[in-house]
């Protein structure tokens, strides 16, 4: 019997010895469940947001169509702030040990990403991420299983504003930083994102404006690592400008209670963030 893990940056792992039974999706393969699944719709528009986010009318540039929002529900401790085309960046550290009475999985990553928006509409990026995780019996059966990954991907594109939205169409490129292979039977996808700018008003993280970006088209997994919870409705992309923003994200399972922390950076966050000690 196994249980299912849900990670906070939206992975799911499978962990044997405990009470749950999957579903026959969950045991197969990651490139079978990608091929099986076929291609994921792009999220349709949800009514009833703030107006001030923007519907499908009286959106689009240069007579483009309209595009469709990802779901946002921003709350009354954030504000719709003034785009500025610049550099954006991340780094988070990532841990979280879950366990049951037969097994355990203790799961850590850390990623960045850095995006650069420029007057004009072009764009670049560059990703990186490196994920450990440790599981085995709590019986002592055997030794632990380990599995490591690190993977770094480049991309060119373009943004244009989308009434208050920001749309970012990403490509895959080796010019931003060389690609990086985490995985052979997952080839890495175009990122298409849907981005705010926005400030905090007395927010109980988030401590400077952002970009907050959320997949336009979903992108199988990519997005572990990257997408930060507990700091707003949902999973962001959560960038600052300037020297970029730090996240920490830590959930002790049974030993204490998630803690969530995000502080703008003191040193400028680079392509190779993620393979650096993390910032102090």
């Amino acid at each position: 019997m196994r249980t299912r893990i849900a990670w906070g940056a939206g992975l799911t792992a499978w962990v044997a010895g405990c009470a749950a039974t999957p579903p026959d999706d969950a045991s197969r393969g990651a490139g079978e469940w990608q091929a099986a699944a076929g291609p994921v719709a792009e999220v349709p528009a949800i009514a009833g947001r703030p107006a001030a986010v923007g519907t499908a009318a009286a959106r689009g540039e240069g007579g483009l169509p309209p595009l469709p929002d990802p779901p946002v529900e921003l709350g009354d401790k954030l504000l719709l702030d003034h785009f500025t085309p610049g550099h954006f960046a991340m780094v988070a550290s990532w841990h979280q040990f879950s366990s049951c009475s037969r097994s355990y999985s203790d799961y850590s990553a850390q990623a960045s990403l850095v995006l650069e928006l420029r007057e004009g509409g072009a764009a670049s990026a560059c990703r990186g991420r490196e994920t450990n995780e440790v599981s085995g019996s709590q019986r002592g059966a055997g030794g632990p299983d380990v599995s490591r990954m690190k993977e770094r991907q480049g991309f060119t594109g373009r943004w244009r504003r989308d009434g208050a939205w920001v749309d970012v169409r990403l490509d895959l490129a080796d010019g931003p930083c060389p690609q990086r292979r985490g995985y052979t039977n997952l080839k890495p996808k175009p990122w298409h994102l849907r981005c705010l700018a926005v400030r905090p008003k007395a927010h109980p993280v988030l401590p400077a404006a952002a970009l907050i970006c959320k997949y336009g088209t979903e992108v199988y997994a990519e997005g572990i690592g990257y997408e930060v919870t507990d700091v707003l409705p949902g999973e962001w992309l959560l960038l600052g400008s300037a020297m970029g923003l730090v996240v920490r994200w830590d959930e002790p399972g049974m030993m204490g209670e998630r803690q969530v922390s995000v502080r703008a950076a003191t040193k400028p966050i680079g392509h190779d963030a993620w393979e650096l000690p993390f910032p102090k």
